[in-house]
């Protein structure tokens, strides 16, 4: 993994990241997508731990699509 992929994998990790535990409008959506919020903490960290996971994948995969429209 060359220089600038790293750097590109810890951005979409931090958007991702702030995304999940800083804007809960869109923390909590996916949570109900995901099956509905917990009371449980183990469950909430599960939770929040998979909107992390979907975040990412959603952010890296526009990255990709316009990386091959742009040429970048």
């Amino acid at each position: 993994m060359n220089q600038s992929n790293q750097y590109l994998l810890g951005f979409i990790l931090v958007v991702a990241a702030y995304i999940t535990l800083i804007a809960p409008e869109v923390n909590n959506h996916i949570q109900a997508m995901l099956g509905g919020s917990s009371s449980n903490l183990q469950a909430n960290r599960y939770s929040e731990f998979l909107s992390l996971v979907v975040n990412a994948s959603i952010l890296y995969l526009i990255y990709k699509w316009f990386s091959g429209k742009y040429n970048l």
